[in-house]
C-alpha cells in the first residue's frame, strides 16, 4: 500500500487517541504504509460531550479535505466501539470514504431509551429544548460504557445529537443510509456483552461484494488486536 491512503482511527467512549487497545492495529497499518490518523473525538475522556455529533463529523471532513490536499487518494474510516458508531454515521452524513471498519460497534441510544425510563424523559426534554429554540439548556445524564456508569452535564442540542434513538447514534438507520455503496469489514467480538450478530445492523448495509462480517474470540476491548492481521489483509484490495 503507498503512503496515498489515509486511515482515521478513531477509539471508543471514554478513550483516547494513544489508547493502548488500538496500539497494536495502528503498528500493523503503519507496517503497511498507511497514514495514520487518531483524533481526540468528542467522546473522549478529555473532551466529554464538548461538540454535536454532527459537528464533529463535519471536523472529519474538513480533516480529510486538508489531507486531500496534500496528495491523499483514498480514506479507510477505522472506529472502535462508539467510534465504529461513527465511522458509520460518517458514511450516511458525509459520505466520502472509500472503506469502513468498524470493531465491536458501541453506543446504542434505543437501547439505552428502553432500559431506562429517566434516559427516555431527558431524550424527550433535550429535543423540546432544542424545538423552543434554547439548545443551551444543561442535560444532566448518565452515560453506560461496558457496565460502567458516569455522569455528565451537557448542552441538550449536543446530548440529542448523540442520544436521540432515530438519530446518527442509531446504527441500524445510519447503515442503510450510506451516500455511497462502500466496502465494509464489521467485526464483532464472541465474548463482548453487547454483541449482536450480523442481523441488526450489518445486515442492512448497502450492497458491497467486499462486505465482511466476523466473528472473532475477542471481547469489547481486546478485540482491536485480536483482529489487526486481519483488517490490513481486508483492506488490500485498496491497492489493487
Amino acid at each position: 500500500m503507498s503512503s496515498s491512503c489515509l486511515v482515521i482511527l478513531m477509539h471508543g467512549k471514554w478513550s483516547h487517541p494513544n489508547t493502548p487497545l488500538l496500539r497494536i492495529l495502528e503498528k500493523t497499518l503503519k507496517e503497511k504504509n498507511y497514514v495514520i490518523d487518531s483524533p481526540n473525538m468528542p467522546w473522549s475522556r478529555t473532551r466529554e460531550y464538548d461538540q454535536t455529533y454532527e459537528a464533529a463529523l463535519q471536523d472529519l471532513a474538513k480533516k480529510i479535505e486538508d489531507y486531500k490536499k496534500t496528495g491523499i487518494k483514498k480514506i479507510v474510516l477505522v472506529g472502535h466501539s462508539i467510534g465504529a458508531n461513527a465511522a458509520m454515521a460518517y458514511q450516511s452524513y458525509i459520505g466520502n470514504a472509500d472503506a469502513i471498519v468498524a470493531i465491536t460497534p458501541g453506543h446504542i441510544p434505543n437501547l439505552m431509551c428502553k432500559r431506562d425510563k429517566r434516559h427516555e424523559y431527558l431524550v424527550k426534554k433535550a429535543e423540546d429544548s432544542i424545538k423552543k429554540n434554547i439548545g443551551t439548556t444543561l442535560i444532566e445524564f448518565v452515560d453506560l460504557n461496558c457496565g460502567n456508569r458516569k455522569k455528565f452535564t451537557v448542552p441538550a442540542d449536543i446530548f440529542f445529537s448523540y442520544f436521540n434513538p432515530v438519530g446518527l447514534g442509531h446504527m441500524s438507520n445510519t447503515i442503510k443510509k450510506f451516500k455511497k455503496v462502500t466496502p465494509l469489514l464489521y467485526i464483532e467480538g464472541s465474548e463482548d456483552h453487547i454483541h449482536i450478530g450480523p442481523e441488526p445492523v450489518f445486515s442492512k448495509a448497502p450492497h458491497h461484494a467486499l462486505n465482511t462480517y466476523v466473528l472473532t474470540s475477542g471481547n469489547h476491548m481486546n478485540t482491536p488486536e485480536i483482529s489487526s492481521k486481519q483488517i490490513t489483509e481486508w483492506l488490500s484490495f485498496l491497492s489493487k
